[in-house]
């Protein structure tokens, strides 16, 4: 049984883990109105490396077994979803 994961997918829910990353961001700020932008901007852009590494990782199939690849994709799924309700 081979799990295969469309690039779509993939984008779909990238788009929506930035959104959620944008909006909690954007939420941080409006309450906190003297946090620092730039601070927020840098985790920002931590956070969206890291996603965009472990989807790079699962587009590698030696790298990343095929159980790895289902909780991975299970948790970005539960991610997008969360953000959304």
């Amino acid at each position: 049984m081979t799990i295969t994961v469309q690039k779509s997918n993939i984008a779909t829910i990238t788009h929506r883990l930035m959104n959620i990353i944008v909006l909690q961001t954007r939420a941080v700020v409006l309450t906190h109105r003297l946090v620092n932008i730039t601070i927020l901007e840098r985790i920002t852009a931590i956070v969206i490396r890291r996603l965009m590494g472990i989807l790079a990782l699962l587009s590698i199939p030696a790298i990343c077994t095929r159980r790895q690849k289902v909780i991975v994709v299970s948790l970005l799924m539960i991610l997008a979803t969360r953000g959304q309700s």
